[in-house]
């Protein structure tokens, strides 16, 4: 991803990085990922492609509550 400092305005229900971002897709033509991994073998568990560049993620605790 590049990236450029700029003047920028805030569009209601967009999101907002106040700078330049072009985005190419990556092989596949995917911008992001939405994933899961096992945290005791660092292995990835599965993963759902996004057409969309993904700037969060989810945390699921051992009380099965997720953020």
């Amino acid at each position: 991803m590049d990236f450029a400092a700029t003047r920028s305005q805030h569009i209601r229900g967009t999101p907002f990085i106040g700078a330049a971002t072009p985005y190419s897709a990556g092989l596949g033509g995917h911008l992001g990922a939405f994933m899961a991994w096992d945290a005791s073998s660092g292995r990835k568990v599965w993963e759902v492609k996004e057409p969309y560049p993904a700037w969060s993620g989810a945390l699921v605790t051992a009380g099965q509550v997720a953020f």
